[in-house]
């Protein structure tokens, strides 16, 4: 099922989505174990993707994910170094 939604969203050829995985992505941050092993790695290759609105998305995703005070990915030097690329 995993590889399925990799295949159907984050790799699909349509932007819409590709930001709809970014949006499935956000309610799973906050699962660190799964998020971490499962889908962390294909959402930040999204801070590359070509489209300006799929970086808006993941953006806006990441900056909610740091509005948390004990958000599990805060410190993570991946997620941060995402947040470099989209500023």
């Amino acid at each position: 099922m995993i590889n399925e939604v990799r295949l159907n969203f984050q790799k699909s050829n349509s932007f819409k989505k590709r930001m709809q995985f970014v949006y499935m992505c956000e309610d799973l941050l906050m699962k660190k174990d799964i998020f971490e092993t499962q889908f962390k790695s294909d959402f930040l290759k999204l801070a590359l993707d070509h489209v300006v609105d799929v970086r808006l998305a993941l953006a806006k995703v990441l900056r909610s994910h740091f509005n948390e005070i004990e958000g599990p990915f805060v410190f993570d030097k991946d997620i941060n170094m995402a947040v470099r690329l989209l500023q």
